[in-house]
């Protein structure tokens, strides 16, 4: 299971899934585009680490939820 930051979060579900620019991202949570691009990053990189540790463990890499 993949833990983000509540910003990281915030960050990657408007700007990936929910495909803000990170101008619009920035404006709505009152903070740099710097900000917004650095969060992404370490969204992506925590869910890349995650993937790889979890196909080495034969584990997937969402769990369903019951």
């Amino acid at each position: 299971m993949v833990k983000l930051e509540d910003f990281e979060q915030f960050v990657f579900i408007m700007s990936v899934l929910e495909h803000y620019s990170d101008h619009d991202c920035a404006l709505l949570l009152g903070c740099s585009i710097r900000e917004i691009m650095e969060a992404r990053g370490r969204a992506f990189g925590k869910l890349v680490d995650s993937s790889q540790r979890s196909s080495s463990q034969g584990q997937p890499l969402v769990q369903e939820m019951k």
